[in-house]
């Protein structure tokens, strides 16, 4: 007897929505694989072993023709680049291995004489990627704009790891580093939902993550680390534009110190004389690109100079404590711009700095003024010299409780009128004044009389002895000075009485009468106190007649 000859086909193929069903165009677009080895193993009806490699054809077919009776196995082998997809027994059944299992086959197909036995099928599955990058965004918009459109940078080296949960259940934990240019890429996955995971890069801030072409929802700019969850990855797929913007660190920075010349520009030595003021406390305050409010305050290096590092970009002003024992001075915006508060303003500050991503503002200054003094000495002059020589060298001595008035006009146009008196040796001090130009002025103690007045070391003009009240015009006093010497001395009054004598006839002669006259006066600053004996002696051979 003979048998019919028995056979055995089926197919290898893309099965691009992952069904295990082929379905191509216009249907669907599963398309057949060419050139892939399908191997048939197994025993026939005569006990030989049976193995027969074929490959498949243009359009993904295979077969196996003439075959006996028998039990039997095909396998595929895997194509290069593609991942195992579902496999389906045919007509003649048997059991196909689970998607888990590679190489993929169908094992116990039972084939009887003369049988046709089809549709054995390996579906198979391209390989899914997900693409993207990590750069630096210098404008902070979330858009990747290289040079020489834009300034953004790729970041080499950042970790960015996969995570999720493929087709078939498994768990998936894949990390890997950008290249030089901050590109990375996740090639060979199977089909699953996924998250995308950057480790933020030391020194840089959180920026926009943006979700690319398979979707997926992206953290918001407030969670570190940034992710991108749910992502839906079909096979064959290439996801791209998955990407991580990060922000370079934003800083303010500036100086303290004190203006020795009031220009409101830091002139240190050899230059000039500034100097930086260390311990002041600048606080920071503001409202970020997030909406955050900041409020960070700091302290002045030994040199003056302060730093806010590691800020987002925002709005902000910096503000200065005024230093105890100082004057408000000079305010000035830095490279970033703001508006400076004017010195009558108190305390110092900086408002409306627009602070850009990555951007280092400099140059935010405060100076302040050392306060000026001016102080000298009302005294009695015993010698009338306009020199005051206390004991032992002379006998001038400090007149208390005297009032003096200093007035003028300071560096900010304001008027200044502050009297003081005078303590037990007579000196006199105004202290904390601001630069301007200034006059001082005596209010002339009862009982003395106006002596010579004296400018003192920054000059000025003094009224002369005939002008009462006295007073010293015309002083320039400079930030942080220390003048001295502007005194007034005082005479004290005197009685001074003068006698004079007239006589008639103008020459006496023997035996006859002359009259004269003794006048005293006081014409001294004085009055008299007590009796006043006038004594006038004869000359001999006159005698005293009779007296008024």
């Amino acid at each position: 007897a003979d048998l019919g000859g028995t056979s055995l086909s089926g197919r290898v193929y893309q099965d691009k929505n992952n069904n295990g069903v082929f379905e191509p165009a216009p249907a669907g677009g599963d398309v057949g694989l060419p050139g892939v080895t399908v191997t048939l193993t197994g025993m026939d009806d005569l006990g030989a072993a049976v193995n027969k490699p074929t490959t498949t054809a243009a359009d993904g077919s295979y077969s196996f023709t003439g075959l006996r009776p028998g039990t039997y196995a095909v396998t595929e082998t895997e194509p290069v680049g593609l991942l195992n997809g579902k496999t389906t027994a045919g007509s003649a059944g048997g059991t196909a291995t689970p998607v888990t299992t590679v190489p993929s086959a169908i094992t116990a197909i039972p084939l009887t004489a003369g049988s046709a036995a089809t549709g054995y099928e390996f579906a198979d599955l391209g390989g899914t990627s997900l693409s993207g990058r990590v750069y630096q965004d210098k404008n902070n918009n979330g858009v990747f704009e290289p040079a020489p459109a834009g300034g953004d940078v790729g970041l080499p080296g950042v970790t960015v790891t996969l995570t999720g949960t493929n087709d078939l259940g498994a768990a998936v934990n894949q990390p890997t580093t950008t290249a030089v240019d901050g590109s990375y890429s996740f090639t060979g996955l199977r089909p699953g939902t996924y998250s995308v995971t950057e480790t933020e890069p030391a020194g840089l801030l959180n920026g926009k993550t943006t979700a690319g072409s398979a979707g997926g929802t992206a953290t918001p700019v407030t969670t570190v680390p940034s992710a991108i969850s749910a992502i839906a990855l079909t096979a064959g797929s290439a996801a791209t534009g998955y990407e991580f913007a990060d922000l370079g660190g934003t800083s303010l920075s500036g100086r303290v110190y004190q203006d020795k010349n009031n220009n409101g520009v830091f002139e240190p030595a050899p230059a000039g004389g500034d100097v930086g003021l260390p311990g002041v406390t600048v606080t920071l305050t503001g409202t970020d690109d997030l909406g955050a409010a900041v409020n960070k305050p700091t302290t002045t290096a030994a040199d003056g100079s302060y730093s806010f590092t590691g800020l987002r970009p925002g709005t902000y002003s910096v503000t200065e404590t005024e230093p105890a024992g100082l004057l408000n001075g000079k305010t000035t915006a830095g490279s970033a711009g703001g508006t400076a508060t004017p010195v009558t303003t108190v305390p110092s500050a900086v408002t409306a700095i627009a602070l850009t991503a990555g951007s280092a503002a400099t140059g935010y200054e405060f100076a302040d003024l050392g306060g000026t003094s001016l102080s000298g000495r009302v005294y009695q002059d015993k010698n009338n010299n306009g020199v005051f020589e206390p004991a032992p060298a002379g006998g001038d001595v400090g007149l208390p409780g005297v009032t003096v008035t200093l007035t003028g006009t300071d560096d900010l146009g304001a008027a200044v009128n502050k009297p003081t008196t005078t303590a037990a040796d007579g000196s006199y001090s105004f202290t904390g004044l601001r630069p301007g130009t200034y006059a001082v002025t005596e209010t002339e103690p009862v009982g003395l009389l106006n002596g010579k007045t004296t400018a003192g070391s920054a000059g000025g003009t003094a009224t002369p002895v005939i002008t009462v009240p006295s007073a010293i015009s015309g002083i320039a006093l400079n930030a942080g000075s220390v003048v001295t010497g502007y005194e007034f001395a005082e005479l004290p009054l005197t009685a001074d009485l003068a006698v004079q004598k007239t006589h008639q006839p103008a020459r006496f002669t023997v035996n006859q009468t002359g009259t004269y006259q003794i006048r005293v006066r006081n014409t001294g600053s004085a009055a008299t106190v007590g009796a006043v004996t006038v004594q006038d002696r004869l000359p001999a051979g006159l005698s005293l007649a009779a007296t008024p």
